[in-house]
């Protein structure tokens, strides 16, 4: 609570807010408030869903009328606890002394996965780090900055097809993943000498929804941008023959071995199940003619207008030309 004022409101905790959430708040249902994941959302029977959908916040355990100022900061304040209990609810697999370093954790491992399956150009170098202060000792994690330009800052902007292969592989990272942020601002654009855009450099890699034990891959991303899997098939039409080849080659205990110290049990499960679902959607489209492999010499502009014709709906690629509105390369 107090990281919320500070946070978010900058300021101090509201005094009256406190007392009146600890006195009023049924921690159980609070603390069970759960998420809304894939096709059930808004159906959800979940605490949160419910409280998205009617505002009745007696589905998050605030029951009785609500005085208006408080009434006004429940929803912000819901939305901003609602990932840390969920993340914490994590620590009941958990025993003796363990702990999971939630954050600290996904962006290690988004690091390690996209070096796994060939994409580590993609994202910075991370690592674990210990900081002695004073009689005391914290843990965290340590990221190189990435590299690039900000492209809200960049003007007359082009854009080459490795910029198209690029993001498609930012788009096969994030469904192994889980990530569900990925937006155009959470990475920087890559120039060539000619100050075109090439490539890019993703950071907030520690996003909420990262690794969650989630199974399906039949989701959106952010900006309810188009599923990279829909109706069995990817709904794409091109990925980068080596990281798919990485994809399905890559051994299950190899993956294990890799991640196992970083993720929960439950984590890591669910990572290697959306793997073992992506790899025979993957056979499955490649057998069916809907999916081209592309060596990095062989992204074209054709290519891109294939994307942006709008057959496969919001990409990355689509999402990203959408806010900037850039020039393609010839």
């Amino acid at each position: 609570m107090n990281d919320y004022f500070v946070s978010v409101l900058d300021g101090k905790p509201d005094r009256e807010f406190e007392e009146l959430f600890m006195s009023r708040v049924d921690l159980r249902r609070f603390y069970g408030m759960g998420m809304n994941w894939g096709k059930k959302y808004p159906d959800s029977q979940c605490g949160w869903a419910k409280y998205l959908a009617t505002h009745d916040a007696s589905a998050i355990g605030i029951d009785g009328v609500l005085p208006d100022w408080f009434a006004e900061k429940l929803p912000g304040f819901a939305r901003y606890a609602r990932w840390p209990v969920y993340d914490y609810g994590y620590n009941k697999g958990l025993t003796g002394y363990d702990h999971h370093a939630f954050f600290s954790s996904r962006m290690k491992c988004t690091r390690i996965t996209a070096e796994l399956f060939g994409m580590d150009c993609l994202v910075p170098e991370t690592k674990y780090i210990c900081l002695k202060t004073g009689g005391t000792v914290k843990t965290g994690i340590a990221a190189a900055p990435a590299q690039g330009v900000n492209p809200d800052i960049m003007k007359d902007m082009k854009i080459t097809p490795s910029f198209q292969r690029a993001v498609s592989q930012l788009g096969l990272l994030d469904v192994i993943c889980h990530h569900m942020d990925h937006r155009p601002n959470n990475y920087y654009c890559i120039l060539n000498g000619n100050g075109e855009v090439t490539g890019l450099s993703v950071f907030d890699n520690d996003e909420a929804a990262t690794f969650a034990p989630v199974y399906t891959l039949n989701f959106s991303n952010y900006g309810l941008e188009a599923p990279f899997v829909k109706d069995g098939r990817i709904n794409r039409p091109y990925l980068d023959r080596e990281n798919v080849s990485r994809v399905l080659e890559v051994q299950d205990r190899d993956i294990s071995r890799a991640l196992g110290g970083n993720l929960t049990r439950i984590e890591l499960g669910a990572l290697l199940c959306r793997i073992r679902k992506l790899r025979r959607v993957l056979r499955s489209s490649l057998k069916s003619g809907t999916l081209t492999l592309l060596s990095p010499e062989e992204w074209t502009p054709g290519t891109m207008q294939e994307e942006l014709g709008g057959r496969y709906g919001m990409t990355h690629l689509k999402n990203f030309v959408r806010k900037y509105h850039p020039e393609i390369v010839p």
